[in-house]
This record gives C-alpha cells, structure tokens and sequence, in this order.
C-alpha cells in the first residue's frame, strides 16, 4: 500500500486498493497498537501518567516508523486505541 493509491499504509487506502477485509484488518491492528502497550502497562501496575505517556509514545511510532523513513500514518486510528 506504500507505492499505491495515496502511498499511505492505513485502512483508508487498504480499503481502496484491497477491499473492505483487509481495510478492517488493519484498523483492527492500528488500533491495538496503541491500545495493547497501555493495556499492558496498567497489567504492570505503572501509574496513569506513565500509562499516558506509553500511549503517546505510542502514536509518536506510529507516526515516525524507522521501517518506512519516518513518515508513518496520520496515527488516527492509533491514538483511538
């Protein structure tokens, strides 16, 4: 999805060049990437602030992957989860 359509990796453009499956898919994973790490931080007792912030740093990897040059998604979906 990186060199296709509008050359971002989020189910916006999934949904145009690979059908609504696979656009859900990846708003599914979107999602838990920012939901999983502060689900797992509050497991692990660490406060609300310190979970806050895994959250942000969260969206922040999102938005800035090494893997594609930091230039990520619009962190949308992250932050919502």
């Amino acid at each position: 999805p990186r060199m296709s359509g509008s050359g971002n990796a989020g189910a916006t453009n999934m949904f145009r060049l690979a059908g609504k499956k696979l656009a859900i898919l990846t708003l599914l994973g979107d999602l838990c990437k920012g939901l999983l790490p502060v689900l797992v931080a509050g497991a692990m007792g660490l406060s609300l602030q310190e979970q806050a912030w895994i959250g942000v740093f969260a969206v922040i990897g999102h938005l800035f992957p090494l893997y594609f040059r930091f230039r990520g998604g619009k962190g949308v979906a992250t932050a919502a989860g």
